[in-house]
């Protein structure tokens, strides 16, 4: 066992495994390995490529999903804890339709509707994204 109690200065550490309470990165930090974190916060992020993948077992949590409007109704309400009353959800047709998809109402932590004006013959599916 190793306890540092204050301060550990060294140009060069080798460790299978570290764990740390909290720590401070004044410079630059390389990641050659996968980075798993539950949640990350940034000024600016920059990235060759971001891949977003989502659980489809977890829908009440997730921020980005799919919905249909079936053929006859006007709406569809879409149920996850991630919405709040700041949340902004962008919605994408993918189908061919002259219906302009609107998010007419939001629950926080519950729930957002998706609306047309009109009903349709046929299923409207769209892609939404919630961002916070």
């Amino acid at each position: 066992d190793f306890e540092v109690t204050n301060k550990l200065t060294s140009n060069i550490i080798t460790s299978s495994q570290i764990t740390v309470d909290d720590l401070t990165v004044n410079q630059g930090l390389e990641v050659l390995g996968v980075l798993t974190a539950d949640e990350i916060r940034t000024n600016v992020l920059g990235a060759k490529s971001i891949t977003i993948e989502v659980s489809e077992d977890d829908e009440e949590n997730a921020s980005i999903g799919t919905g249909v409007i079936k053929a006859g109704e006007t709406q569809i309400t879409i149920h996850t804890n991630m919405i709040t009353e700041n949340s902004r959800i962008f919605v994408t047709p993918t189908v061919r339709t002259d219906k302009q998809l609107s998010v007419v109402e939001k629950k926080d932590k519950e729930y957002f509707i998706v609306e047309i004006n009109s009903t349709e013959d046929h299923d409207i599916t769209f892609d939404w994204w919630i961002i916070n």
